[in-house]
């Protein structure tokens, strides 16, 4: 995904759907991978299952995220019961978790719920 193409609202490779950035992008074992490494912009991933309940309180924060940080990173989820071998071979041993990828590499980890980080200014 290239960042300075986010504003013409870029669309799926395969089927041609439009691609929304101001929330979250679902990922799958088949799109995590091609996600990671083609983006060239920070990827944050929430590791999530749809039967957590701090998954789901964090939930709200995914997405303003996504709206906020638009273009300068993408924010995606990915379930860990639909993705389970990627989730291992991450070793994501518990949920939520996030992991911020650059250039396809993993950079930073965050195990559980955190509030969201406010600037001096908001």
């Amino acid at each position: 995904m290239n960042a300075a193409r986010a504003a013409d609202g870029p669309k799926c490779g395969k089927c041609g759907t439009p691609v929304r950035l101001d929330r979250p992008l679902k990922l799958d074992a088949e799109s995590f991978d091609r996600t990671i490494r083609e983006t060239d912009i920070p990827v944050l991933v929430d590791f999530y299952a749809d039967w957590c309940g701090p998954c789901k309180v964090m939930a709200p924060l995914i997405d303003e995220l996504a709206a906020e940080h638009q273009g300068r990173a993408l924010i995606a989820k990915l379930d860990t019961d639909r993705a389970q071998a990627i989730s291992q071979s991450l070793q994501v041993r518990g949920i939520p978790t996030t992991i911020v990828f650059r250039g396809g590499r993993k950079q930073s980890a965050a195990l559980g719920l955190y509030p969201k980080r406010r600037s001096k200014n908001c």
